[in-house]
C-alpha cells in the first residue's frame, strides 16, 4: 500500500465535501485528468472509481451495487470520457464493464434508467472508436516494423 495515505484521504475529503452534481463533478474530472495525464500515469484509487461509477465504496455485493443505478451523486459518463481522453482505454473498458454488469437483484426499471439516463450510446461509441483507433495504430506500427 501507499506509505503516506494522507494525500489520498485529503483528496477524497475535498471531493466529497466540495464537488458533486452542482459543479458537474468538475473536481472529480480534474483529479482523474491529473492522474492519467502524468507519465507514467498514477493509478486511480478504487474509492474514486467507486464514487464516479456510483457504487458504494468497497462494495461488490449486489445490494450495495444497486445504488449504481439510482445514484445522483455519480457521473460514470464523465469518468469514461476522462479515461478515454487520458489514453487509459483498458481502464475505460473495465469501468464500462463494471457499470453495465447488472447485479442479479437489479430491476428492469433500473436497467432502463441506466441505458436511457446516464449511459447514452454516444459514450459507448466514443469508447469503441478510441479502442479501434488504438488497435489500428498498433497494427500500423507492427506492419512498419515488419517492412
Amino acid at each position: 500500500g501507499d506509505s503516506n495515505p494522507r494525500p489520498w484521504e485529503l483528496l477524497k475529503e475535498i471531493l466529497e465535501k466540495f464537488d458533486g452534481p452542482h459543479l458537474n463533478f468538475c473536481l472529480h474530472k480534474a483529479a482523474v485528468n491529473a492522474m492519467t495525464g502524468r507519465y507514467p500515469p498514477v493509478a486511480i484509487p478504487k474509492w474514486l472509481y467507486d464514487r464516479m461509477e456510483g457504487r458504494i465504496e468497497g462494495g461488490n455485493h449486489p445490494s450495495k451495487n444497486a445504488a449504481l443505478f439510482s445514484n445522483p451523486h455519480s457521473n460514470p459518463q464523465l469518468l469514461i470520457s476522462s479515461l478515454i481522453d487520458g489514453g487509459e482505454l483498458v481502464e475505460a473498458c473495465e469501468s464500462m464493464v463494471r457499470i453495465l454488469s447488472a447485479p442479479p437483484d437489479v430491476s428492469e426499471k433500473a436497467l432502463d434508467y441506466v441505458f436511457k439516463g446516464w449511459a447514452p450510446l454516444h459514450t459507448i461509441d466514443l469508447l469503441f472508436d478510441a479502442c479501434e483507433r488504438q488497435m489500428r495504430t498498433e497494427e500500423e506500427e507492427d506492419l512498419g516494423v515488419l517492412a
